[in-house]
């Protein structure tokens, strides 16, 4: 099969996708892919300026575009949320295709490679649970279908996903 041939597209991208699937270790990243990812880098802990505006926003925040707002000023804050002994990023609304915008993409490295966790932010006035019975609300139900639809699309999508976000699994958690 040669580039140019009719089946060579398919032929490559059924390739692709089963490099992809015989990967053992996803979460491990070249120089090159880390290079990538530096620009998004978080350098420092969240400092008390920080915290203060997060304790301001959970107070005075009508919608999850405030909280976005807000994390997106301070990423110290979200980067606080995960361990990256190696390092740790905040990439802000990602795209999964032309289907789903993941508020933010956090990758933190350990010394087992990289993990990526796609974050869904919701208004901070919204409830997790049904006052009567402590059930999921509305609210949460969403929010979890939201991380199912990206972990489906990950799944049917992944040598793609791989290439611009590497280390991303179907299984990377979802907040």
């Amino acid at each position: 099969m040669r580039p140019g041939e009719d089946d060579f597209a398919s032929w490559e991208l059924k390739a692709r996708e089963e490099v992809a699937r015989a990967n053992p270790f996803p979460e491990r990243i070249t120089h090159a892919q880390r290079a990538v990812l530096e620009p998004f880098k978080v350098k420092r802990r969240p400092s008390r300026v920080d915290r203060e505006a997060l304790e301001d926003a959970l107070d005075t925040a009508a919608s999850a575009s405030d909280m976005q707002v807000l994390l997106e000023r301070h990423p110290s804050l979200l980067a606080a949320t995960v361990k990256g002994n190696h390092g740790t990023w905040v990439l802000r609304q990602v795209r999964l295709g032309s289907e789903y915008v993941p508020d933010f993409l956090m990758a933190s490295e350990t010394s087992a490679g990289v993990g990526r966790h796609l974050v869904e932010l919701k208004s901070p006035k919204a409830r997790l649970t049904n006052p009567g019975n402590q059930r999921e609300s509305p609210t949460l139900r969403a929010a979890l279908h939201q991380i199912h639809d990206w972990r489906e699309w990950l799944s049917e999508n992944l040598p793609a996903a791989q290439k611009k976000w590497p280390g991303i699994t179907p299984q990377s958690p979802g907040a």
